[in-house]
């Protein structure tokens, strides 16, 4: 015959230290997750390709349903060996990208100094620079990045060291991209944003810091 148990559900703050660590433990699990499963991690480097002149290449993802949407080809891994992030498009002049990165950008030097070498190098050129960025989707690290760079006649440009500055900006926005994904990770599993979320939405666990279902 079924029988009728009754359980002492607890909130978060009511809990032992032990079992907050737990409830945390659980709430990193699903977040770990969904972290970066809705596009939300690629919003700002989408913000900045446009801003610099990088048009990302994109592909499928299916909607479960039924439809499709399309992400950038930004390819990153967190916490593993050869962790870091890649992505492959195009890359052409963008007019006024440095004043529009410091306008949206204002606090990041990284970014901005990206953005002034590619003008640089453009102006070299007459800013009729282009390239085409490929990247190996199974290594998310910028190593694994190349570029054939072009002049304005659509012809590879002869100087090895103009195109290798090309390749390293290339990369380096790559690099910028992971460490902005890898910043976010760090915030959203850090103790007191876990302690937040976990108040915020009402949770209730077992005295040990079981998450149940309430």
């Amino acid at each position: 015959m079924p029988k009728t148990v009754e359980v002492t559900l607890y909130t978060f703050e009511e809990l032992s230290a032990t079992a907050k660590e737990r409830a945390r433990k659980w709430w990193r699990e699903c977040e770990s997750q969904e972290f970066g499963a809705h596009g939300e991690l690629t919003e700002s480097a989408e913000t900045a390709a446009k801003l610099l002149g990088i048009e990302f290449k994109t592909h499928a993802v299916s909607l479960m349903g039924g439809g499709t949407r399309y992400k950038p080809n930004i390819w990153w891994q967190l916490h593993v060996q050869g962790s870091g992030a890649s992505w492959d498009g195009n890359y052409s002049y963008a007019k006024n990208s440095v004043k529009a990165i410091t306008v949206e950008f204002p606090n990041d030097k990284e970014l901005q100094r990206i953005a002034r070498e590619l003008f640089t190098l453009q102006k070299k050129y007459r800013y009729q620079l282009t390239a085409k960025v490929t990247a190996d989707s199974r290594y998310a690290f910028s190593h694994g990045m190349d570029a054939e760079v072009y002049d304005a006649s659509g012809n590879e440009i002869e100087s090895r060291e103009n195109a290798e500055t090309l390749l390293v900006l290339m990369r380096d926005f790559a690099d910028w991209i992971y460490d902005g994904i890898n910043a976010e990770w760090d915030y959203r599993m850090d103790d007191e944003q876990v302690d937040d979320a976990i108040t915020e939405n009402d949770y209730t666990f077992l005295a040990d810091g079981t998450r149940r279902d309430d």
